[in-house]
């Protein structure tokens, strides 16, 4: 019978505490990581990152924007870009509108209230609206979309289609209005969901109706 006989002096009980104790984190690590796992799969990348914001850094994932105070809301003929009711931010790939309390809507009651839902905005306990648009042309994705101080409305440099400052289709070559992101909040912070895309179609196509007026001011491209 060969007996195997360690080198090494046997474990003090200080020792093999320290082990047991090292052993234990390490499998409720392991455990933890599961469990965020089999969370993001029942409840969704909104809600998780709600629980922790801190785990999406990238485009495509759930995206902490900012403090509420830094997005400062505009009437529409007091848009002006990354001032006021307007702002880019470039890691989420979109613009966030902020339209004052008394921006004037073309629709009132449970229809407005519907059309709002349909095109992501969001109305804020103070009365305010809140949109994430997507930056990308929806008739060429790789050009990206300009918003212009003048005419309060964006156009594609490439494809000159023109929509208003809501992200509605105005007039050009393209099939829908603006794509636009799930936007929410958690406390005082802005969440842009950049991995669920919102498509709308252009006001009148199908009755989809409209909800602001379009600019009368010409918009070069």
């Amino acid at each position: 019978m060969v007996q195997i006989i360690s080198s090494d002096p046997p474990l003090k009980t200080s020792e093999q505490l320290s082990r047991r104790k090292a052993l234990r984190r390490l499998t409720g690590a392991i455990v933890a990581g599961g469990v965020l796992v089999g969370l993001a799969e029942c409840i969704g990348a909104s809600q998780l990152a709600m629980l922790y914001p801190h785990i999406t850094r990238q485009f495509g994932d759930v995206l902490n924007i900012g403090d509420k105070a830094e997005f400062p809301p505009a009437t529409l003929d007091k848009l002006i870009l990354n001032e006021t009711g307007i702002f880019y931010h470039v890691l989420a790939k979109t613009f966030i509108i902020h339209l004052d309390k008394n921006t004037l809507f073309l629709l009132t009651g449970s229809l407005l209230e519907k059309q709002l839902k349909a095109e992501g905005l969001v109305r804020d306990a103070d009365g305010s609206y809140w949109l994430a648009l997507y930056q990308r042309c929806v008739t060429r994705g790789e050009a990206h979309l300009t918003f212009h101080d003048v005419c309060k409305s964006f156009k594609c440099p490439s494809c000159g289609t023109h929509f208003n400052c809501d992200g509605e289709f105005i007039d050009g070559p393209a099939p829908r209005s603006m794509d636009r992101f799930p936007l929410f909040f958690q406390n005082e912070q802005i969440l842009v969901d950049t991995g669920k895309i919102i498509q709308v179609a252009y006001p009148e196509l199908d009755g989809t109706p409209q909800l602001l007026a379009v600019p009368t001011i010409e918009c070069s491209v």
